[in-house]
């Protein structure tokens, strides 16, 4: 007899596991494991998400139990890196969706997330609202990232508001609380920003895309704007349409000029990195620590 196996599609432990994959898939080269993330991220969207809903916890051929942090924030975060992966903009939008539906339907009062709505009339303690140190956490991360991406100090403001309401637990986390030392980090120093600007298709464009996703510097986002399929946006964002691909770095607000090569990319990055000071952000520092 065959062992069961249970076929049920649960939200949170994929969306975990595409942002794994599109990350070795980058390191190694992979092209099926992205291949592999982003189908079942297309998958998630068609079966597991809705507008007004946000992400559902688990599908079994319908889907089922909608709006708790842990799959907004799972999914949420796989989609941060999918676009910078892809560049294509639905990754972005839906991960904005879900952390508007976080902000509107989870957060708390005096700060931090909720673990899923509010709802009085729930039985026993499900009724009492409950914030989860790990799923804020992981929220907050998401939300920085998002805010690099997007520049909508919103998400930033939520998540140092979720980082402020737990400052006073993750001590009896030990070793586990990690990723609220990260989350802290991010939140303080200031995101390096690499803005491609070169079709998709072309090999050198490719190649230094291959490099900004993979060169190690935190905190780090990347953006690829496509100057034939995005037009409207490339020059929204005050970028040239014509000309070899370019990448323009920012350091914080310290800018440099355009880069056109791999090397000059990775000279520019060990420059950058050993010669500018990096200024915490004081009035987020400020806002994280205040009580």
């Amino acid at each position: 007899t065959p062992p069961f196996l249970d076929r049920t599609f649960y939200v949170n432990w994929n969306g975990l596991l595409c942002r794994s994959l599109i990350l070795a898939a980058a390191v190694w080269q992979e092209s099926s494991w992205l291949n592999k993330a982003l189908q079942t991220l297309l998958m998630l969207k068609q079966r597991c998400y809705l507008p007004d809903k946000g992400m559902c916890h688990y599908y079994d051929g319908h889907p089922h139990l909608w709006g708790l942090l842990t799959d907004q924030t799972a999914v949420g975060s796989a989609l941060n890196l999918a676009y910078q992966q892809t560049g294509e903009l639905w990754y972005l939008e839906m991960s904005r969706s879900l952390a508007e539906h976080c902000l509107n339907k989870l957060l708390a009062p005096r700060g931090g997330f909720y673990d899923s709505i509010p709802d009085p009339t729930a039985p026993g303690a499900l009724a009492v609202p409950h914030l989860d140190f790990s799923h804020n956490v992981r929220a907050a991360r998401w939300l920085l990232e998002l805010t690099a991406l997007t520049r909508d100090n919103r998400f930033a403001e939520a998540a140092t508001g979720a980082l402020r309401r737990n400052l006073d637990r993750y001590p009896r986390y030990g070793s586990m609380a990690a990723g609220f030392a990260l989350a802290v980090r991010e939140a303080i120093e200031p995101w390096t920003s690499l803005t491609l600007v070169g079709q998709r298709g072309q090999a050198r464009a490719q190649a230094m895309h291959q490099a900004a996703m993979t060169i190690y510097h935190l905190p780090k986002v990347v953006r690829w704007l496509d100057p034939v399929s995005q037009p409207d946006l490339v020059k929204t964002e005050g970028y040239e349409l014509d000309g070899p691909p370019r990448l323009y770095p920012c350091f914080g607000s310290y800018c440099q000029p355009p880069i056109d090569s791999v090397d000059q990319l990775l000279e520019v990055m060990k420059r950058t990195t050993d010669s500018v000071k990096m200024e915490p952000n004081s009035e987020m520092e400020r806002t994280l620590w205040q009580t």
